[in-house]
């Protein structure tokens, strides 16, 4: 013979109320008996009709994107539209990479030829001031011992 304890609400409230450290513990082998306890009691059909419906949810939410193969369970092969989609993305990212890839080459070679140009022009501007250096020291050489030889004769 077994203990039946009833309490309603106002009954179990009036409970804890009277004893602050008053707490209610169940194990989890006792829910877990209890709910196994109903499940099994529920008729094989409903739970046939639950799991169909969870799979049918399943399949639904697959479906734009794949299909469920009859190889292996829960193997999806993808539609031609996602499979497409996939690929388009790729190969923009590849495009978006390899322009980005590109203009960074073009951009360091575009340095690199500056720098060896800036060098140029420097020492071409180097070498043209030694030349004009070089005319007019020499003709200002040139005139003065020319002066110096013409105050020399005269």
């Amino acid at each position: 013979m077994g203990i039946e304890i009833k309490l309603d609400t106002a009954a179990l409230s009036s409970l804890i109320d009277s004893d602050p450290e008053f707490k209610i513990k169940v194990q989890t082998a006792v829910i877990a008996n209890i709910a196994s306890k109903y499940i099994r009691s529920v008729e094989p059909d409903v739970v046939s009709a639950i799991n169909q419906v969870a799979q049918d949810c399943r399949k639904a939410a697959v479906r734009p994107f794949a299909e469920y193969t009859d190889k292996y369970p829960y193997t999806l092969k993808l539609s031609d539209s996602t499979r497409e989609h996939i690929k388009s993305l790729v190969a923009t990212e590849v495009k978006r990479e390899y322009e980005t890839i590109v203009h960074e080459m073009i951009e360091a070679q575009f340095a690199n030829k500056m720098k060896i140009l800036q060098k140029s022009v420097d020492m071409e501007v180097e070498l043209s001031m030694k030349r004009y250096t070089n005319e007019v020291v020499g003709q200002m050489i040139k005139d003065r011992v020319n002066k110096a030889m013409e105050a020399m004769k005269g």
